[in-house]
């Protein structure tokens, strides 16, 4: 008699009862999300649906900080490196295993593009 399910050692199939696809649908699952950050609060995958977790760059003394510093015209670090990579080729990006929208993605997070001091 064949077992109804063939699965490797330790995983389960998604679907009970059905014939396994010997982990395939496991390791892909793993590959789609291998660049995710586990277990960290505030990370910017989420990981319960539902749940929405508070960024720590927004609360606290942090958050305060970075405020004072933008309300006296001094930029973050994060936003010079996001001004000098952008100086470079797409050639040069692509050495860099970075892309344009990776940059404008950087530059929404840190708020590169909002003036600096006070503003309403």
């Amino acid at each position: 008699m064949l077992p109804n399910m063939l699965a490797l050692p330790g995983r389960t199939s998604a679907v009970p009862g059905s014939v396994a696809d010997a982990g395939f649908r496991d390791r892909v699952h793993d590959a789609q999300h291998s660049r995710d950050v586990h277990g960290i609060p505030g990370s910017d995958h989420r990981i319960v649906r539902g749940i929405t977790l508070i960024d720590p760059r927004k609360q606290g003394i942090g958050s305060v900080m970075r405020n004072v510093q933008r309300l006296f015209g001094v930029t973050q670090r994060a936003c010079m490196d996001v001004d000098a990579l952008q100086q470079l080729s797409p050639e040069e990006l692509i050495a860099r295993h970075l892309t344009q929208e990776d940059l404008d993605k950087q530059a929404e997070k840190y708020q590169c593009n909002e003036p600096l001091g006070q503003h309403f």
